[in-house]
């Protein structure tokens, strides 16, 4: 299943240049597998765009709901994210052949101290506290080159590339320069505060028991409360008063926290779906499912090189078979094993 609403498509529509996608696993009774897709707003706040539940973590299933992402939203991402599924990395590659597949930095660092060896780290750990390692890193020099014809600016720190804000550099560039105000066309739209546009905020209303007439008043309001405490935002004697106002008209026409609990919250969710609960329900429950991602007693599958890291952090004891130091006992020694099969096979010949 695939859901994605209007409101989503909105913030997709401004904010889908990077989605992430990722499936969770154990987060429901089914045992299905939860795949969300987010991104960052002009807040930078975590976004919904959309989610989907899967029986199994294949390449099938999930080219199946990039498909159904794509027909919901009609464009490829700039940029996609999500872990090192190799299902996943096929999926992507077939349904969003024109998007930058990159892997997800905090699985990376998540798995760096059980992939790479404590040698490793600890040279690594020295590098990094090395102080000729610390004075590089702090010198370092950014290079600005500025066309005065076209008006472009380009840092050698790739900031602006990177996250879509100008960086200090480019700004001392500009004071040089005596430029009062941002060139127009750094300041991308996705970071703007009225990015979010006005079709969307009137949905906040499309519960009330209403027609478009007070739907468009209420509307009206919250704009104009909106634009008083933007402009009163940097007076804080002025911002206290509105307050105070506002509690009185709330108290002169007896708006109340038990008001909204009288509202039937069943018949304000079907008409805004516009369909109603059905008498009887054909859509049964699905069975528990078990795959790599989720499975009945909420495990996930480790792969060998798991296996290997977490038996090497075990401590050693001296086998009484082999009489080496190791991770295994007489029960599951090697030399037992070898022996069982050679007496296999002398009692087949």
């Amino acid at each position: 299943m695939f859901w994605a609403d209007e409101t989503a498509k909105y913030h997709y529509n401004v904010f889908g240049d990077v989605v992430s996608f990722d499936a969770t696993f154990s987060t429901n009774r089914y045992h299905m597998v939860f795949v969300p897709f987010t991104g960052i707003d002009n807040h930078k706040r975590c976004v919904t765009f959309g989610a989907g539940l899967l029986s199994k973590e294949d390449t099938d299933s999930y080219i199946w709901l990039l498909r159904c992402f794509l027909k919901a939203f009609g464009k490829q991402p700039t940029l996609i994210l999500s872990d090192q599924d190799p299902a996943m990395k096929k999926a992507v590659e077939e349904v969003f052949p024109l998007s930058h597949h990159r892997l997800c930095m905090w699985h990376i660092t998540a798995k760096f101290p059980k992939k790479v060896m404590h040698n490793s780290l600890n040279l690594s750990w020295e590098v990094a506290n090395n102080p000729v390692f610390k004075r590089q890193i702090n010198d370092s020099q950014f290079k600005v080159r500025y066309q005065k014809d076209d008006k472009l600016f380009f840092c050698s720190c790739k900031h602006f590339e990177h996250v879509g804000v100008l960086c200090r550099h480019i700004f001392c560039v500009l004071k040089f320069y005596g430029y009062d105000r941002i060139p127009e066309r750094y300041v991308l739209q996705r970071w703007c505060r009225d990015v979010i546009p006005s079709e969307l905020l009137r949905r906040r209303f499309n519960t009330l028991e209403a027609g478009v007439n007070v739907e468009k008043t209420a509307m009206d309001i919250y704009m104009t409360v909106d634009q008083c405490v933007a402009g009163l935002s940097h007076d804080n004697v002025k911002l206290e008063e509105y307050l105070e106002e506002i509690t009185k008209l709330k108290s002169k026409f007896g708006v109340g926290g038990d008001a909204n609990e009288t509202v039937n919250k069943q018949s304000n969710y079907e008409k805004a779906l516009g369909v109603s609960i059905p008498d009887t329900i054909e859509i049964q429950n699905p069975a528990n499912i078990r795959n790599k991602g989720s499975g009945s007693r909420g495990k996930r599958i480790k792969s060998k090189k798991e296996m290997i890291a977490i038996e090497s952090e075990k401590p050693k004891r001296q086998c009484r078979l082999c009489k080496e130091w190791v991770h295994h006992d007489t029960r599951n020694c090697p030399l037992r094993k070898k022996e069982n099969k050679e007496q296999k096979g002398d009692d087949c010949n």
